[in-house]
């Protein structure tokens, strides 16, 4: 086994360095001592959530986790130049390959998060319901101003056992670790009331992706865009040591759209997402059409993981350019074809899809968690291609 470390390894030596440099309040302050190894219960080495480089109109550059949300580069002046290179190795610079598309938001801007300390009362519009819990929307009245939220409870109020309580306590703990993105559906507070718990969130004015599926179209350019945003919310929660494990339509909340630009797109329920320093634990719950060969035999392909948010959203973006999803069918059919079937090329059901739309589908739902991207950011980049191909087309 080779003893040269990775780019990984030197990430989280850089992290853990400036940890201790914000905690003692600069680097000069650290004299004759080794930082102690640090450990966290829930993060895991992931290429860093603000990997691309854009341009902007001075000609210097910005680090940019999706369109219009961007940061400054961090700089270090006592790494050494061997090492920065190292660092910054799987890195594609590059302007956004969305710069150019009118219609995608010219920045993505978060309000001043709102505090919800107790649930609402009114619950009387439900907006959404699935699995063990319902979404109603209501409004919060602070400092004089009335903001729409959506709240998620346990359905059956009055019959619900102490292990939905901690269920959905536990969703929205992992949640909020995870809310300071530009594409995941803000959560304003949660709590238990009187053996009720609730979350309140970001109300979501444009519906979800499996009702804009059916009732409109989507363009393969915004289709291109719509993964690559989730793709860049999937990077930020596996550098935060969460997968999410149950990527699908439904779960896909809109903003309203601007005039003359297309919604933003946001992930939401975390009801199921995992810890990946977990790997001991199976993930239930999944939906069968979106769910990987892993969630159907995991003695076969291994315990669910970050991969299979990338195959759960491979095959959302199969369905937004193809018109159909990769298999259809009853769940033992699906079961099957998952794990012993192959997916059929996407320019085979559509010739007027370029070419390299099968390439990245196809690495995307291979079957063998092994096979596909390693890293969302991975599949992001290649997604950044594929936009940039369908605007020369």
């Amino acid at each position: 086994m080779s003893n040269e470390s990775s780019p990984e390894d030197f990430e989280e030596i850089r992290e853990v360095f400036e940890r201790r440099v914000r905690h003692l309040g600069s680097a000069d302050e650290i004299t004759d001592s080794k930082p102690a190894k640090e450990t966290s219960e829930t993060s895991v080495e992931e290429p860093n959530p603000d990997e691309s480089k854009v341009e902007t109109s001075s000609g210097a550059t910005s680090s940019s986790d999706s369109d219009g949300w961007s940061v400054q580069p961090e700089s270090n002046p006592r790494e050494s130049d061997d090492r920065r290179a190292i660092r910054a190795e799987p890195r594609r610079s590059r302007r956004s390959p969305f710069s150019e598309v009118s219609q995608v938001p010219d920045s993505f801007t978060f309000d001043s998060p709102l505090e919800v300390t107790s649930c609402p009362e009114d619950l009387s519009m439900r907006i959404d319901t699935g699995g063990n819990a319902d979404v109603y929307q209501s409004s919060v009245s602070i400092d004089g101003d009335t903001h729409e939220i959506a709240v998620k409870i346990p359905r059956g109020y009055g019959t619900i056992h102490r292990d939905q309580v901690q269920q959905l306590l536990d969703e929205a703990e992992n949640w909020s670790k995870l809310d300071d993105h530009p594409h995941i559906v803000t959560v304003f507070g949660y709590g238990a009331e009187s053996g009720l718990p609730w979350i309140a969130m970001e109300y979501m004015e444009g519906g979800n992706l499996a009702s804009r599926i059916r009732e409109t179209s989507i363009s393969s350019l915004e289709a291109v865009w719509i993964a690559y945003a989730l793709a860049t919310a999937l990077n930020h929660a596996h550098h935060r040591g969460v997968a999410h494990n149950d990527l699908k339509p439904r779960n896909v909340l809109f903003t309203e759209a601007q005039s003359g630009s297309w919604a933003i797109p946001k992930l939401t329920d975390w009801g199921i997402a995992k810890e990946l320093i977990e790997r001991e634990q199976s993930v239930d719950g999944f939906t069968p059409e979106y769910a990987a060969p892993e969630q159907f035999r995991p003695d076969e392909f291994g315990k669910p993981d970050k991969r299979t948010d990338i195959y759960q959203l491979g095959v959302i973006l199969y369905e937004l350019l193809v018109g159909e999803l990769p298999f259809v069918g009853p769940p033992a059919k699906l079961m099957y074809e998952a794990t012993h079937g192959e997916v059929v090329p996407p320019t085979e059901r559509d010739s007027s899809l370029p070419n390299m739309v099968d390439r990245v589908l196809l690495t995307a739902l291979a079957t063998r968690p092994e096979d596909r991207y390693e890293y969302a950011l991975y599949f992001r980049d290649d997604l950044a291609e594929l936009a940039s191909q369908l605007q020369r087309d």
